[in-house]
């Protein structure tokens, strides 16, 4: 015979972590709070924090304190990590769907007794299945400290509430029973107790199946036929007709009396007689009578065969009106004017005529028209007669922020930002013959200033690309980047319009400046600007670039070392000496 004893052992948990889990305990599970000593039975159907606890047996233990009041909107917020924000603060905190919360309620968050803060809800935003409270700091506390200028630790847990004089949290955890007393003697019966809560309603049982239904009985025997009842009495005479009746036969004519002895009135004057016959034609006339109206034209016959082609040449048609003029090019900047002469000494003899100067672009405004292409990748591929930009339109409805509008870049992102347009415009017109003269690079040199500007009916964008001239000192195309394929064939060019400085964590201010912001020339969503909308795929964009050089520019940094006794003049250099960039101009010294 064994003398093994069975042993059942109940599930076991702190009341933090079974409220926590909030499962459902399958029917008949016991379960425990160890730190309180509370029990509860499963019944299959109710989640933990809405099942019952069993009334143990035994004597009252001393009662434990009482927590903190609670309320019907009691709740946990969900996947919360902080520390205890302080008063003016704003936070976004998660609690389940389901809740009546609205917009003003003051609200009590609380990770224990001595830790909590009390807040105003300021916007409630429902989803699926949970719902964000977006929540403006009135009070804190810190270990029962108000308004603590100390930082707290950071809590994962947190209970919410709403706020009121005699609710400040979730209900406290009830304390562990007292020890059992000793048995007192036997009271009088006392006063019968109220009656008790009515317990939570038994899980309803199966429905029993629906009996077959039983056979039709049989059809009765039918009754035999009544027998045919009495006539009904004669009717009474129905009133007089108001309608006539139908005319009589006409009478028979009575004889004719003597003639009258007085005349009667003139009958009226008869009808015409029809028309006699036409008499014989006379002789013809031996004048001749006046010319008849001329008859109106008939219509026109069908058009005759096609001759056989002509063997001779034709004469020779006017000649057409000349067509307009072309526009006149751009007049290049005038050189500049050298330095007079000595006035003494004999004439020379005349050199060799000196080599043709170069002529300066001066500067120019040249206008396109682009698609927009809602791709803000770097092209690859093919790419013609359209406009991007590096940033897709985003909207984060968590955090509220809009990126990626043409209005945004170069102020808002955290990267560097770029337009990028393809080689031709939608008409076909080549950006090379502006942006670039040789294989060297993007741009012709010498030029200092230039901007970009972006056009939407009314509205525009507009970027100084040589705002960085003052702090590097380098020319304007180093912001204009050519766009090749694989071959090193022209795609497009890319233009800088925002430099991100990540040490500083925002844009640099002296490179690429916005001169002209339309706020509204688009935006990212309807939430962050409902006066405007976001560029469409395909929506035709004018983009605008102008630029203009100075003489000044190309004259050298180093200026000569003088005294009054000598002269100087600037010259052309054929060899391309003298400067960095522009035409190649040095100093001279006037040698008499």
């Amino acid at each position: 015979m064994s003398n093994d004893t069975n042993k059942v052992i109940i599930r076991s948990d702190s009341f933090s972590n079974w409220f926590a889990k909030n499962e459902i305990l399958p029917k008949g599970e016991i379960a425990n709070e160890q730190d309180t000593g509370r029990i509860k039975i499963g019944n299959g159907v109710l989640s933990w924090q809405n099942l019952p606890y069993v009334d143990q047996a035994g004597a009252k233990g001393d009662r434990g304190p009482t927590g903190i009041r609670g309320d019907v909107y009691a709740t946990q917020a969900i996947s919360l990590e902080t520390t205890i924000p302080f008063p003016g603060d704003s936070i976004t905190i998660q609690v389940p769907s389901g809740l009546s919360y609205t917009v003003s309620q003051r609200i009590i968050v609380s990770h224990n007794a001595l830790n909590y803060f009390i807040a105003d809800i300021a916007s409630v935003v429902h989803y699926s299945n949970i719902i964000h409270l977006n929540l403006h700091v009135h009070k804190r506390f810190v270990d029962n400290l108000e308004n603590s200028p100390y930082i707290s630790d950071s809590y994962s847990q947190w209970g919410v509430n709403l706020y009121s004089v005699n609710a400040i949290g979730i209900t406290g955890v009830t304390g562990p029973a007292g020890p059992t007393g000793a048995i007192g003697p036997t009271g009088e019966v006392g006063i019968a107790g109220p009656t008790g809560v009515k317990g939570n309603p038994g899980v309803a049982g199966v429905q029993g199946v629906t009996g077959s239904v039983g056979p039709t009985g049989p059809t009765g025997i039918t009754g035999a036929v009544g027998a045919t009842g009495a006539t009904g009495s004669t009717g009474a005479t129905g009133a007089d007709s108001t309608v006539a009746g139908p005319t009589g036969p006409t009478g028979a004519t009575g004889d004719t009396g003597d003639d009258s002895t007085v005349a009667g009135p003139t009958g009226a004057t008869g009808s015409t007689g029809p028309t006699g016959p036409t008499g014989a034609t006379g002789a013809d006339s031996t004048v001749a009578g006046p010319t008849g109206p001329t008859g109106s034209v008939g219509p026109t016959g069908p058009t005759g065969a096609t001759g056989a082609d002509s063997t001779v040449a034709g004469p020779t048609g006017p000649t057409g009106a000349t067509g307009a003029q072309g526009t006149t090019g751009t007049q290049g900047t005038q050189g500049v004017t050298g330095p007079t002469g000595p006035n003494y000494g004999p004439t020379g003899a005349t050199g060799p005529t000196g080599a043709t100067g170069t002529s300066s672009g001066g500067g120019g405004v040249f206008s396109f028209k682009f698609d927009f292409d809602t791709s803000s990748s770097l092209p690859t591929s093919s790419f013609s007669g359209k406009i991007r930009k590096s940033q897709d339109y985003s909207y984060d409805e968590v955090m509220y922020t809009c990126e990626g509008a043409f209005s945004d870049l170069g102020t808002n992102g955290g990267e560097n930002q770029y337009i990028y347009l393809s080689r031709y415009d939608k008409f076909g017109n080549d950006l090379q013959n502006v942006f670039q003269t040789s294989n060297a690079g993007a741009g012709t040199t010498g030029w200092m200033n230039a901007w970009l500007r972006i056009q939407r009916g009314d509205r525009m964008m507009i970027w100084d690309l040589s705002s960085n001239i003052v702090s590097t000192g380098v020319n304007a195309v180093n912001t204009i980047t050519k766009i090749v394929d694989g071959n090193n064939n022209c795609m497009g060019y890319k233009f800088w319009v925002g430099q991100w400085d990540s040490s500083s964590y925002s844009f640099n201010s002296t490179v690429n400046v916005v001169m002209v912001r339309n706020s509204d020339f688009d935006t990212a969503d309807t939430s962050c600007n409902s006066n405007s909308s976001q560029v469409s795929s395909g929506e035709t964009l004018t983009v605008t670039y102008e630029f203009r050089e100075s003489i000044g520019s190309w004259i050298p940094n180093v200026l000569p070392d003088t005294d009054s006794s000598q002269k100087y003049f600037l010259k052309y250099n054929e060899d391309g000496s003298g400067n960095s960039y522009g035409p190649s101009i040095s100093w001279v010294e006037d040698q008499g």
